[in-house]
């Protein structure tokens, strides 16, 4: 045994990764459409009723997607496709029996119709998390990752809100709302984003021997043996120095700094939009 550092390949370890908030998300953009279908209604008054079932359901489904995810924590597009027509036409039975009891069963081709819609949301919501697995849990690239889910649940709120709220005065309130928070969510992102990049580009120029703290999610791992308490075991003891490889996540960090950006900027200019639109 040396004093010399070691480099370790830990990346391929098998570990469960934490599944993306898809619960949170996905209530968030239920909230929405249901808003917009309760202000489709003849009556006044539908619009809380229909986003609050709407967003409970969406939540259900996205928290029993995420018992289904894989071992990566990603999910199957064909059981978001199955389990938003599922859930829209359990939602689309709710409300019709809300509305006139004796066609309750009405709702449920209604309610698939309606989750049409939604279905290319989540979808586009979960694409967004194609990253997630990649590199170890909890890494610097990891949470890059994990943060994407909410960038793209944020533009595409946003987007909702400004065109599809822009006809509909009883909705005014809520499209201001979305605007703002959903503009405050991405810029958020971009400036964690920028955070990790500067840390990745700052490790780069650190000393080889120089330990850092921050877990940089793929690459070897370097460590230095030190001597043993139990001088019989034939197992030695590390001290790690750094985990991962600094220059090989900055390539990593930089493209998810400009995807954030650049769905940070279509955020801010909708949200923009929707103050300066009609209504």
């Amino acid at each position: 045994m040396t004093d010399e550092a070691r480099m370790v390949d830990a990346t391929n370890a098998p570990i469960r990764y934490p599944s993306p908030p898809y619960a949170i998300t996905f209530a968030a953009l239920g909230l929405l459409g249901g808003a917009l279908t309760g202000s489709l209604t003849p009556e006044k008054g539908w619009e809380p009723i229909f986003a609050a079932i709407t967003m409970i359901n969406s939540a259900l489904l996205g928290f029993w997607l995420t018992t289904k995810r894989q071992g990566d924590g990603r999910i199957g597009p064909g059981r978001i496709v199955f389990g938003t027509l599922l859930a829209g036409a359990f939602n689309g039975l709710l409300l019709v029996a809300m509305m006139m009891p004796i066609g309750a069963l009405l709702g449920v081709p209604i309610g698939a119709i309606f989750a049409l819609p939604f279905v290319f949301a989540f979808l586009l919501v979960a694409a967004c998390t194609s990253g997630v697995g990649r590199t170890r849990a909890g890494s610097l690239v990891d949470r890059m990752h994990r943060r994407r889910h909410f960038a793209g649940a944020a533009c595409l709120a946003g987007v909702m809100a400004t065109f599809l709220f822009v006809h509909q005065p009883r909705l005014t309130t809520l499209r201001f709302v979305c605007a703002i928070v959903s503009s405050l969510v991405a810029i958020t992102i971009v400036v964690c984003d920028a955070r990790d990049w500067r840390t990745a580009r700052s490790a780069v120029r650190v000393a080889a021997g120089t330990p850092i703290v921050d877990d940089f999610g793929l690459g070897p791992d370097v460590v230095i043996p030190t001597p043993s308490e139990a001088p019989y075991r034939l197992t030695e003891r590390f001290i790690t120095l750094r985990r991962g490889d600094a220059a090989l996540a900055r390539p990593l960090l930089v493209e998810g700094l400009a995807t954030s950006a650049i769905l940070a900027t279509i955020t801010v200019v909708v949200g923009v939009l929707a103050w300066i639109g009609p209504g």
